[in-house]
């Protein structure tokens, strides 16, 4: 059976009982009772954005969520300025921006490691077989021991 939980995102990480560190604890704690959970924008999406302005290392960005559990998969869906532009509603939101998206895509092929996927996004939706790859993935992880983020390689 599957279920959406959406946990809020607002707080600040380490300030005791902010909704950050009660979600981070709840999703900690699905993960070790054996629950698959599917995450949306994990940590390396703030990274790269925060980092891709001016004044932030990717280092200094990646120290909030040292502790958080490690990725099985990352799936990193890219369009190229061209295909986003293209899109109706590209440039409307504050970080739309081409020289901005083109500083955080190079952040996150920084980031990037061996439990990343690239999918090419300029197919349709139907296309992109994300479910697919998703749910098929999830038992061959089943048993694997929970690592933390950036720290267990």
């Amino acid at each position: 059976m599957e279920e959406e939980r959406r946990w809020p995102g607002t707080g600040r990480r380490g300030e005791p009982g902010s909704d950050l560190e009660v979600a981070h604890y709840e999703m900690r704690t699905l993960l070790e009772s054996g629950i698959a959970l599917i995450v949306d924008r994990y940590a390396y999406f703030g990274v790269s954005f925060t980092a891709a302005k001016e004044g932030f290392t990717i280092d200094w960005c990646k120290n909030t969520d040292r502790d958080l559990p490690q990725h099985d998969l990352g799936l990193y869906l890219h369009l190229t300025s061209e295909a986003a532009a293209m899109l109706g509603t590209f440039g409307k939101e504050r970080y739309e921006k081409t020289d901005m998206q083109l500083r955080v895509a190079k952040n996150f092929q920084l980031l990037k490691d061996s439990y990343w996927q690239d999918i090419n996004a300029e197919k349709t939706e139907d296309d992109l077989e994300i479910r697919d790859i998703v749910f098929n993935f999830i038992p061959t992880v089943k048993d694997k021991p929970m690592l933390k983020l950036w720290e267990d390689k």
